[in-house]
This record gives C-alpha cells, sequence and structure tokens, in this order.
C-alpha cells in the first residue's frame, strides 16, 4: 500500500454503482470504496477489475458477518481462497 501512496501521479478513475463510488487507482493495482451500505453489485464491480489490492472501509458493512461474506466472495473472485 505504502508504494501506492507514494506515487501521488498515479491514475485515479471514480465510478458510482449502486449509489457506492468505487476508485481505481493505476487500472487496478488498487481498488478502494468507501461509501456506507455496500452492495453485492459494488462488491463484483470492485473484483471485475481484478485488483492487486482491494481496500474497504469498515463503515461500508451494516454487521461483520456482511463484511466476512464480502471479502470472501472477493477472495474466490480473485482465485485467493
Amino acid at each position: 500500500m505504502a508504494d501506492i501512496l507514494k506515487h501521488l501521479d498515479l491514475p485515479l478513475q471514480a465510478e458510482t454503482v449502486d449509489g457506492c463510488t468505487i476508485y481505481t487507482v493505476n487500472e487496478g493495482d488498487l481498488v478502494a470504496c468507501f461509501s456506507p451500505g455496500i452492495t453485492d453489485k459494488v462488491v463484483a464491480a470492485m473484483a471485475d477489475k481484478s485488483p492487486l489490492r482491494v481496500l474497504f472501509r469498515d463503515a461500508c458493512f451494516k454487521e461483520d458477518a456482511q463484511k466476512n461474506q464480502y471479502l470472501r466472495a472477493v477472495q474466490v473472485i480473485l482465485g485467493l481462497g
């Protein structure tokens, strides 16, 4: 993560899915969402980018069970679990 933050001139794209903003840094080196109330569509859109790193804010999730479910889904989609 620190490597990405050293290069503040990397391309940044933002898109909105289901009312949540998804940020993509350097064409997928990092994909992040900080919006509350993320949905399955948001997680799927993030995973479709095949990111090297995924970042969520804890407040994105209504409860821990939802967070665990989405994190497992992203791992499976990316072939990590």
